[in-house]
């Protein structure tokens, strides 16, 4: 989904979607899109919020997989989404990364997670730095 979604945002503009209601176009927007997610979840989520866990987690994994340090990591998070290193990093990666990478926590949590049902390896590490 995520790189369906990054394909269409060539198209331009702040519509994301459109579709027909009635026989007439209808834009979907990125409020539309966080007024949605917010109503099925029940809380103060956007799409920005699902942005920033994909960047981290692509983050997690570069890390953890012998990325030659923490702005290697970013650079991967940044590719994902499609941004720059800047923008990533500035509005992306969470700075827990950063930190458990210094300090070694980061390992600890790739070692002790696994592929789930609901998440991935580098999802549930990345639920352990930031619990």
């Amino acid at each position: 989904l995520a790189s369906l979604v990054a394909r269409c945002q060539d198209v331009g503009g702040d519509t994301l979607f459109s579709f027909r209601a009635d026989g007439d176009p209808v834009s979907l927007t990125p409020e539309d899109l966080n007024a949605y997610i917010a109503d099925r979840s029940r809380t103060r989520f956007t799409a920005k919020d699902i942005r920033t866990w994909g960047a981290s987690a692509t983050a997690v994994e570069a890390m953890a997989n012998g990325a030659d340090g923490f702005l290697d990591a970013v650079d991967a998070a940044a590719a994902r989404l499609g941004n720059t290193r800047a923008v990533a990093r500035a509005s992306y990666v969470h700075p827990v990364i950063a930190e458990a990478a210094d300090d070694g926590s980061l390992q600890d949590a790739w070692r002790s997670s696994r592929d789930g049902r609901w998440l991935n390896r580098s999802e549930s590490a990345l639920r352990r730095l930031a619990t």
